[in-house]
C-alpha cells in the first residue's frame, strides 16, 4: 500500500506539472475567476453567452481531463515505477561506494565501575588478557628479536672457470642488507670456498652491534636491497656474474632466500681496499614469508 500510494502521488503531480504546468493553487484561482465570470454574465441576463462559454469550457475540460488520465496512467504504470527503481539503485550504489571508502573505526569502549571489587576484577581480567597476548606473540617466530644472523653468498662466474682456486678466494667479502644508505644487517666473510668451475661461496656471521639486532625478525621487510663487496684483487672490476643465491638464516629458525640476477659488476668502492660490488635489488620473493604474516 505504501508503494502504491507513493507511485500514485508522484504520478499525479508529475502529470499535473506536465499537463497544466502550474501550481494547484494557481489552477484553483483560474477556476474561481471563470466561475465569477459565469456568475457575472448570468446576473446581466446574458444567459446564452454564459451557456456557450460553459459548454466550451466543458468540452475543453473533458479533453484536458482525458489527456490528464492518459498521461497519469502512463506515469503510474511505466515512468514512475521505472524512476523509483533507478533512484533506489543509484542510492544503493552511492551507499556501497561510500561504505567501500569508509575507514573502519576500531571498536572502543570504556567501563566506569564504582564498586571496588568490580574494579579489581576488571583489572585482573585486563592483566590476564595482556599476558595472553604476550604469550601468543612469544609463540610467533617472526615476533622474536633477532639474536643471530648468518648470511651465505654463492655466485657463479663462468669466465673464471679453470683458474687457480687461490686466485678467486672470497677472502675479504662483505655483505649488507640495507635500506637507503643504512645497513640493517652486515657481516664480513668468514669461511669461504671456490672451485675450478667459477663458483664462489662465503659465509658471514652478523655481529651483535648491527642496527637490527634485537628487533623483531619481521622488521627485515624494511630492507630494500642487498649489496655484496668482493676484494678487487680476487674479483676484478667488470667481472660477469652468471647468477647465484644469498641465504639469510635468522635465529637458526627463519630462512630467507634471495636470487642473484645475472649482472656485470661495474661498480667499485673503497672499504680500506678497493672492492667490486654486486647487487640484488628485487627482494620481494625472498621476503614473502615475512609479509604473509603482517596484519592487513
Amino acid at each position: 500500500m505504501d508503494y502504491l500510494r507513493e507511485v500514485g502521488s508522484r504520478s499525479f503531480w508529475d502529470t499535473w506539472d506536465l499537463v497544466f504546468n502550474r501550481s494547484l493553487a494557481s489552477g484553483m484561482i483560474g477556476v474561481a475567476i471563470f466561475a465569477s465570470t459565469l456568475v457575472y454574465l448570468r446576473s446581466r441576463k446574458r444567459h446564452k453567452e454564459a451557456k456557450q462559454q460553459l459548454k466550451d469550457v466543458g468540452i475543453a475540460a473533458s479533453i484536458t481531463g482525458a489527456a490528464f488520465v492518459i498521461v497519469f496512467l502512463f506515469h503510474f504504470l511505466i515512468l514512475t515505477p521505472k524512476a523509483l527503481i533507478e533512484e533506489n539503485q543509484a542510492a544503493k550504489r552511492t551507499a556501497e561506494s561510500a561504505l567501500s571508502r569508509a575507514t573502519p573505526v576500531p571498536l572502543q569502549f570504556e567501563v566506569t565501575e564504582t564498586d571496588a571489587q568490580a574494579r579489581a576484577e576488571l583489572a585482573t581480567t585486563k592483566a590476564q588478557l595482556e599476558k595472553a597476548e604476550a604469550k601468543i606473540r612469544s609463540l610467533d617466530p617472526l615476533e622474536q628479536p633477532i639474536a643471530s644472523a648468518r648470511i651465505t653468498v654463492s655466485v657463479s662466474i663462468p669466465a673464471n672457470k679453470g683458474r687457480t682456486p687461490s686466485e678467486l678466494v672470497g677472502q675479504g667479502g662483505i655483505v649488507w642488507l640495507s635500506r637507503g644508505v643504512t645497513a640493517l644487517l652486515s657481516a664480513n666473510a668468514g669461511d669461504h670456498s671456490i672451485d675450478d668451475k667459477g663458483n664462489i661461496s662465503f659465509v658471514a656471521d652478523c655481529l651483535p652491534d648491527n642496527p637490527y639486532m634485537g628487533k623483531p625478525i619481521k622488521r627485515l621487510t624494511d630492507a630494500e636491497y642487498i649489496q655484496v663487496a668482493f676484494g678487487q684483487e680476487y674479483m676484478p672490476i667488470n667481472s660477469v656474474v652468471d647468477g647465484g643465491k644469498v641465504t639469510v638464516v635468522v635465529n637458526n629458525q627463519v630462512t630467507l632466500n634471495f636470487t642473484v640476477p645475472p649482472q656485470t659488476m661495474s661498480m667499485e668502492r673503497k672499504f680500506g681496499r678497493m672492492a667490486t660490488l654486486m647487487f640484488i635489488t628485487d627482494l620481494k620473493d625472498g621476503l614473502t614469508s615475512l609479509r604473509q604474516t603482517e596484519s592487513p
